[in-house]
């Protein structure tokens, strides 16, 4: 969750409330910083998908590996 808040925060800076000063928040934003924003969206949307499937369809998995480009684990 805290990375998910992390996430919201960074994207309310940029996208909602831009302001000059809030321009470096994203500029030092890492490439670590973006892969873990990226993990956590990954890991919500299994989450979500794993709740609205139960058991979790092949089409559903294989959708989800064209879109992330990476494969459906389950945690």
């Amino acid at each position: 969750m805290a990375n998910f808040k992390r996430f919201n925060n960074y994207f309310t800076d940029i996208s909602r409330h831009f302001e000059a000063r809030k321009v470096g928040t994203a500029v030092r934003a890492g490439n670590s910083d973006l892969d873990l924003f990226v993990d956590t969206i990954r890991s919500i949307v299994r989450w979500l998908m794993q709740k609205f499937y139960g058991d979790m369809p092949s089409e559903a998995k294989d959708q989800y590996e064209q879109v992330f480009e990476t494969p459906f684990l389950t945690t």
